[in-house]
């Protein structure tokens, strides 16, 4: 797992900071949800991501990593 950068987010009553991470997976992982934390996930290109509604600022670091 690679360092890439920190983005700060700033909402009207807080702020916070992206880390973002990258590692090369040689094939898509099993993934293992705890139901009472999440309801389900999806593999998704960056394009695909940028189209779906994300937190606030997320599609900005998909552009930065992705280079879109």
């Amino acid at each position: 797992m690679q360092y890439f950068t920190k983005v700060f987010v700033r909402f009207p009553t807080y702020d916070f900071i992206y880390h973002m991470y990258h590692m090369d997976l040689p094939l898509l992982p099993d993934i293992t949800l705890n139901d009472e934390e999440h309801a389900k996930y999806v593999w998704r290109t960056p394009e695909d991501a940028l189209k779906e509604d994300l937190i606030q600022d997320l599609d900005a670091c998909i552009k930065m990593f992705y280079k879109i």
